[in-house]
């Protein structure tokens, strides 16, 4: 990005710096004294395109909301909720009330801040209500709607909170009780149990949230249990069991249910240490597994079943159908590392070890595909278990107040904690391979250019309009800088 025109931008101004890049600098002018800016992260409202900036200096809660236009309409400070309350989780929005929904760090209390720009004033509430037999998975924000999702410990039972305008009004009880469900021994299990990643007693959910239409990374796809944010529902998917996927969608505002299952493709013989996982991508699941000898990768049609695609791929074969080297890249090292590998059999080692995944993007002509497989590293003190998330992730990364906040974010960083082993590969429509390069996407732009700010602090990558937003808060002016990225 050209640094003049960083130089030229002043506070309160927007500029056109090119046809993709459009510069905001938020003054911070709620922060007191020399308090450090902790975290921050937006808010973008579909319907009238107002913007919300939060900023989080460890003593109070910065807000600013902008409108479509980049007009500032007004700013307000919160005291915020006690420190236990150390994760936002989801928002809400009426008209120029925005609403912030938080966690405690033990995952068993909420509450909520209100940010009421129109009448310029906070309300902080810690709700009366806390987990008891149940875990917290996953939420779901929309319009003026927020979604808290739990599971029953030991059972098929998924409860749903409903808040609107920052207050509960329901619980509603989803029950599966009456479904086939069996892990990979063949053996019955829960819904509880697909989710829970703890060996032994004791439970670890941990249910990734992801955008389909953000440029994921097998590094944030790659997870067994997956929530999927879609404008009318929101869709969960399972894939402990390494021969099936299950999926349950949820239907708003009635939160009425489907719940189906899909066959995975199969290796030739049967590996104790073989990997499974899947992406859904609109109306179509892809499906991998691998293990030291082999792969099989399909697409199939999500309601019919019916197979797309499907490719095999032994140890001893040239993958014809990559459109990249076998790249290999990160460490606890030097997380920028890319190294290229020439062997079918240590590609298929690699990615069969830890983590398998896959990521999907729609091209001009078709799909582009990301297939591989990625190692969670422990730098020796260097990570930390981030809440809601059960595993280890930079402390330097992250805001810890918006980790399961923003899924774009999520997605943006979360190469940074793993060592991966991938190829690219393009499809046609039709799921022919064709050749052709693969094109750099905004998260490539965005980070070439925030490789290029220094001292970086409050990092954050959200959707705005068709493009996306990154922010930076740049401590010597006291402004939160926000660059815009086209799609």
């Amino acid at each position: 990005m050209n640094k003049f025109f960083l130089g030229i931008c002043f506070a309160f101004s927007v500029f056109q710096a090119t046809a993709q890049n459009t510069f905001l600098k938020v003054d911070n002018d709620k922060k007191q004294g020399y308090r450090f800016v902790k975290d921050a992260f937006s808010v973008v409202d579909k319907n009238t395109q107002n913007l919300a900036v939060f900023i989080d200096d460890n003593k109070t809660m910065n807000g600013y909301l902008y409108s479509k236009e980049l007009k500032r309409i007004g700013s307000i400070a919160s005291d915020g909720l006690p420190n236990r309350y150390d994760e936002i989780i989801g928002h809400t929005i009426k008209g120029k009330e925005i609403t912030l929904f938080l966690k405690s760090s033990n995952n068993k209390k909420f509450g909520s801040i209100l940010f009421d720009f129109e009448n310029s004033k906070t309300k902080e509430t810690k709700f009366d209500f806390k987990l008891r037999k149940e875990n917290f998975v996953q939420t779901y924000s929309k319009d003026e709607r927020f979604y808290l999702i739990t599971s029953q410990k030991r059972t098929s039972d998924i409860h749903v909170y409903t808040f609107e305008n920052g207050k509960k009004v329901s619980k509603k009880t989803l029950s599966f009780a009456d479904k086939n469900i069996i892990n990979s021994g063949s053996k019955e299990a829960t819904l509880h149990d697909l989710m829970n990643t703890s060996v032994g007693i004791g439970s670890n959910i941990k249910v990734i949230k992801i955008d389909e239409h953000t440029p994921n990374s097998i590094e944030a796809t790659g997870d067994a249990s997956k929530l999927y944010t879609r404008d009318g529902s929101f869709l969960l998917t399972f894939d402990k069991n390494k021969k099936i996927t299950y999926l349950i969608e949820v239907f708003l505002p009635d939160l009425s249910a489907s719940f189906s299952q899909v066959e995975k493709p199969q290796l030739s013989e049967n590996d104790f240490y073989d990997k499974s996982n899947s992406f859904v991508y609109e109306d179509k699941i892809f499906q991998i597994i691998a293990s030291n000898s082999q792969m099989k990768f399909s697409a199939k049609d999500l309601k019919s079943k019916k197979e797309l695609k499907a490719i095999t791929l032994n140890k001893e074969e040239d993958i014809l159908f990559k459109n990249t080297p076998i790249i290999q890249e990160g460490g606890v090292y030097n997380k920028d590392r890319v190294r290229e590998m020439e062997k079918t059999s240590k590609f298929l080692r690699k990615i069969s070890a830890d983590k398998i995944g896959l990521a999907v993007k729609p091209t001009n002509s078709g799909y582009q595909i990301t297939m591989g497989g990625t190692k969670e590293l422990n730098a020796g003190g260097g990570a930390m278990m981030m809440p809601g998330f059960g595993g280890a992730v930079p402390v330097a990364s992250f805001g810890a107040m918006s980790m399961s906040f923003n899924p774009t974010f999520f997605a943006y960083n979360s190469y940074t904690s793993t060592k991966s082993t991938r190829i690219e590969s393009l499809f046609d429509n039709n799921f022919s391979h064709v050749s052709g390069e693969i094109e750099e996407n905004a998260f490539d732009k965005i980070k070439t250019f925030a490789d290029e700010q220094k001292n970086k602090k409050a990092e954050n990558v959200f959707k705005y309009k068709n493009g996306y937003l990154y922010g930076n808060y740049n401590s010597k002016e006291n402004v939160y800088e926000l660059t815009y990225f086209e799609d």
